[in-house]
C-alpha cells in the first residue's frame, strides 16, 4: 500500500507541475513529499526486525522529516490561494520555515514525533478552512473537492483508533491506507480543477494586457 501511495503521489506531482502556477507546484510538492514519507515508512516497518531498532529509528526520522516538509507545502499552497488577490507578506511563511526547522531538531533530539502529527492536523485544518472560504467566495468546484478530500483524510484516524476491519486479510491498517488513497485522489482532482481555472484566468489577463498595448 505504501508503494502504491508513493506511485500515485509521483503521478499527481508530474501532472500538477505542468501548470506554471505557484499554487499548483506547492500542492504538487506536498503530494510528492507525502508519498516519499509513506515510502520510507513502508521500508522501515518491513525491515525493522532484520535491521534492528537503530536503523528503524533513523528511517522513522527521515519519514517524519519528509512529512513535515510536505506539511509546509500544504500550508504554503493554502496561504497562496487565499492571498491571490492581495499583496501578502512573506513574514508568516518565514516564521513557519523557522518553526519547521526547530521542530525537526526537537524531534531528532527527543526521538518523539507526536508533535509533528499534531502540527499536521493543525495545517490540514487550516487548509480545509482556507479552501472552504475560497469556495464560499468563488463557488469554485475545485476548492469544494479539496475540502471533501481533506475531510476524508481524517477518517483513517477513526478507522485506526477503533480498529475497524472487514477481514483478517483486510484489517484496520489496510482500510486506513485505502481511505488515504481515496482522499489523495479527491484532493488531486480538486487541485487540478483549481489549476485549470487559474491558468485560464491568467491567460485571459495576459491577452487583455497584450490588446491594450
Amino acid at each position: 500500500m505504501n508503494t502504491l501511495f508513493f506511485v500515485l503521489c509521483a503521478i499527481y506531482y508530474g501532472r500538477l507541475t505542468k501548470f506554471k502556477l505557484p499554487y499548483s507546484k506547492q500542492m504538487a510538492l506536498f503530494m510528492l513529499l507525502l508519498g516519499i514519507s509513506s515510502f520510507f515508512g513502508g521500508i522501515g516497518h518491513t525491515v525493522q526486525k532484520q535491521m534492528g531498532d537503530g536503523f528503524f529509528e533513523t528511517i522513522l526520522f527521515v519519514m517524519n522529516a519528509f512529512s513535515i516538509l510536505s506539511i509546509y507545502f500544504c500550508f504554503k499552497s493554502a496561504y497562496t490561494i487565499f492571498n491571490l488577490d492581495v499583496r501578502s507578506s512573506n513574514k508568516y511563511v518565514y516564521f513557519v520555515m523557522v518553526w519547521i526547522l526547530l521542530l525537526l531538531i526537537y524531534c531528532g533530539v527527543q526521538g518523539s514525533f507526536l508533535i509533528i502529527k499534531i502540527h499536521a492536523g493543525i495545517v490540514l485544518l487550516y487548509a480545509l478552512i482556507v479552501h472552504y472560504l475560497v469556495y464560499r467566495r468563488n463557488k469554485d468546484k475545485g476548492s469544494e473537492l479539496v475540502v471533501l478530500g481533506i475531510l476524508i483524510s481524517f477518517l483513517p484516524l477513526i478507522v485506526h483508533s477503533l480498529r475497524i476491519s472487514l477481514h483478517d486479510w483486510f484489517n484496520h491498517k489496510d482500510m486506513a491506507h485505502v481511505i488515504m488513497i481515496i482522499s489523495l485522489y479527491v484532493i488531486y482532482k480538486g487541485v487540478f480543477q483549481i489549476s485549470k481555472v487559474l491558468s485560464t484566468e491568467e491567460q485571459e489577463t495576459e491577452e487583455q494586457s497584450a490588446i491594450k498595448i
